[in-house]
């Protein structure tokens, strides 16, 4: 095929007829040509994927970062955490510190194995003294919840054997008992005599207020470590402590009847959490002083009169508390039958039998 020549000497000037032969209409087709191949070209560089993103600034990246955080989104906080870094480039003691800040996150998020990593970075850059402890507890805590007590053992045994700080043994923890390499000092003991307290004390009547919740902590807390009851309940907890770390190793908390044991534990805890938010009802001292008088039977003593008011006043309280209790529990309950349009089958349901009705 001939080479096309695009030769414009033989175009005729303004009055001049045009030669016979020449093709305006290829002109035409050319220029269209070219219009098209550049829309289309345009239209690539201008893909969506292509686009250059807007950047954040570093106070804006901060405020995402926190905001996911509130938003309980770990991996996508770790992310933007990470962006933040970065962008501000800092020092070794501060980036340490926002390592470890992103190890919490994701602790609480439950990706242990990620949170790990984040302590051991934070760690690495810089040893920061406030740190140091908190790293290592929540280290093994991580460690303890994927079941490596392998790892937990190797963690703690490098940890204990750097300790040529120049620190008196004075200052060293006092150390209870020791488990391979784990040595379990007194604090460790009494942060799991903590635990099990604040675990007894969830799972007390809805309504407690907070004086009888502090007195009752306090009770247990001083019973727990009464040197007379000390060694029996350090006993209790090594042996528990051996259980659950072998049940742990045999992987038994992946079997079915666990997984079935804590999804019912899970309902019983949330329908008690739900009715601990009810509101305490209040009890007057009129309210008590007339239940007082109207069953005053119930305090006689073995010579037939009533025990003083003053001496069975926090014993009617209790009494009116406990019904009013009932009162609010049972007025929630409706409200939540209507909410979720609940129909009962009475004619396929047995009759319940009919309960006298308390006085008030």
């Amino acid at each position: 095929m001939a080479d096309l020549q695009f030769d414009l000497s033989d175009v005729p000037l303004k009055g001049q007829k045009r030669p016979r032969g020449s093709n305006p209409w290829l002109v035409i087709l050319l220029l269209l040509l070219l219009c098209s191949q550049a829309v289309l070209l345009y239209a690539v560089l201008l893909r969506p994927g292509e686009q250059p993103s807007v950047a954040l600034s570093a106070e804006q990246t901060l405020e995402l970062a926190q905001k996911l955080e509130n938003l309980d989104l770990p991996q996508e906080a770790v992310a933007v955490w990470q962006q933040y870094l970065a962008l501000t480039r800092p020092d070794a003691e501060k980036a340490a510190k926002l390592w470890y800040r992103m190890g919490m996150v994701q602790q609480d998020g439950r990706l242990y194995s990620e949170a790990v990593a984040s302590y051991a970075r934070s760690q690495a850059l810089c040893k920061v003294e406030i740190l140091e402890p908190e790293i290592a507890r929540r280290t093994q805590e991580c460690l303890e919840q994927l079941g490596q007590f392998s790892a937990l053992r190797r963690d703690i045994r490098q940890r204990t054997d750097v300790s040529a700080d120049g620190s008196s043994a004075a200052d060293a923890p006092e150390v209870l008992a020791e488990i391979g390499a784990w040595k379990i000092t007194r604090a460790d003991y009494e942060r799991s005599l903590e635990r099990q307290v604040e675990a007894t004390l969830g799972m007390l009547p809805p309504g407690s207020d907070n004086s009888e919740g502090s007195k009752r902590r306090q009770a247990m807390l001083q019973k727990l470590n009464d040197p007379k009851n000390f060694a029996s309940q350090f006993q209790q907890f090594m042996v528990g402590e051996l259980l659950y770390r072998e049940a742990r190793e045999r992987k038994l908390n992946e079997q079915a009847q666990f997984q079935s044991f804590m999804r019912l534990s899970e309902r019983r805890y949330l329908e008690q959490s739900l009715l601990h938010t009810l509101p305490l009802p209040a009890v007057s001292d009129a309210e008590m002083q007339f239940y007082y008088e109207k069953h005053a039977a119930e305090f006689q003593q073995e010579g037939g009169a009533a025990k003083p008011f003053s001496e069975v006043r926090e014993q009617v309280r209790q009494t009116l508390l406990q019904q009013k209790r009932q009162e609010s529990q049972q007025q929630f309950i409706a409200s939540l039958i209507d909410k979720y349009d609940v129909v009962y089958h009475t004619d396929r349901l047995p009759e319940a039998p009919e309960t006298p009705a308390e006085e008030p």
